[in-house]
């Protein structure tokens, strides 16, 4: 599977139904094929899991990064980080890039901007609190930001540019074959 220069990879909301296919994809078939002449310019893959910590599905994946010695970036929904703590001190142990995806995944532009700017801020006072490092990076849930947000909190907004769709087509085949 070949991927444009820069690109990058949402795994959303149905991640732990097609997390063990997803890893077994990406992970076991290393996920990029070399073209038969080596590009100008680097190629370069960014490996983003939205909506976690889960409990069970974050824990493979991490077990199969560690094996194969592959980086990745989680955002996380800060209520899900509750009784979940020691997954995300694994994470950051592990040196995964770890940033905000909330706090209870809404959608910011629906939101007022102190509100918005408050979801943003709690999901990461909850990552502090467990790693005792602060997230540079915030990925808005739906890809929805509102306009001048990053001079609020001081945060990089980080989107996508290849979407798996997991949380809307909920078929592993398809979801696999398509990326």
């Amino acid at each position: 599977m070949v991927f444009p220069p820069g690109a990058y990879i949402c795994f959303g909301d149905a991640m732990k139904r097609i997390m063990p296919l997803l890893v077994l994809c990406l992970l076991l078939t290393g996920c990029v094929a070399l073209p038969a002449t080596a590009p100008a310019e680097p190629m370069y893959l960014a490996l983003t899991f939205d909506d976690g910590p889960h409990p069970v599905y974050t824990e493979e994946l991490l077990d199969g990064l560690k094996k194969r010695k592959v980086m990745a970036t989680f955002f996380l929904i800060g209520n899900n980080i509750e009784g979940n703590e020691e997954i995300v001190k694994r994470m950051a142990e592990e040196g995964h890039l770890i940033g905000s995806h909330t706090y209870n995944h809404v959608q910011l532009n629906k939101l007022s901007e102190s509100k918005a700017k408050e979801e943003i801020l709690k999901g990461c006072n909850k990552i502090y609190e467990t790693t005792g490092v602060c997230p540079s990076f915030v990925r808005p849930p739906f890809g929805e930001w509102k306009k001048n947000m990053d001079f609020c909190v001081t945060m990089l907004p980080v989107f996508w540019n290849v979407d798996s769709l997991d949380w809307k087509l909920q078929n592993t085949e398809k979801i696999v074959t398509d990326l």
